[in-house]
């Protein structure tokens, strides 16, 4: 084999090598693209189930005893599995981060079921409570 024979065969190689480091990088970063997409997706989608609820504890001076209560149980179908979706896109520290937000706002801490009855005018009478763990949940959606 002659000199020339042999730079042709390594310009091919390295061409190759080249090629498929691109290749590689180019699966890892559509991959690590396509998680982001999907987590902002479902952050949009988390704040969007929250929003209507959010903007009457805001907004509204006129609710009684158990109307904040009973709102926001009927809303928790819905709230539920916006949060399953978003949950599915975090991982580790992020995950269980969420989750002790997402169960502050649902429940008792030492409880899984739901405990809307701690937003009741008489515990929560400004909606402060409310509205600042639904601001928790909402903010952890803007990484």
């Amino acid at each position: 084999m002659n000199q020339t024979t042999g730079l042709a065969i390594f310009g091919f190689a390295c061409t190759i090598l080249g090629a498929a480091i691109g290749i590689v990088g180019s699966y890892f970063v559509a991959i690590r693209l396509a998680r982001n997409h999907a987590k902002t997706i479902a952050g949009l989608r988390l704040r969007d189930a929250f929003a209507p609820e959010f903007i009457k504890l805001q907004t509204s001076e006129a609710f009684g005893l158990t109307e904040i209560p009973d709102m926001l149980k009927a809303a928790f179908p819905k709230h539920k599995m916006a949060v399953d979706e978003f949950m599915f896109s975090l991982k580790g520290k992020q995950l269980d981060a969420f989750d002790k937000i997402w169960r502050e706002y649902y429940c008792d801490p030492d409880e899984e079921t739901p405990k809307f009855i701690q937003y009741c005018d008489e515990l929560d009478p400004d909606h402060q409570i409310a509205i600042k763990r639904i601001q928790a949940i909402r903010k952890f959606t803007k990484n």
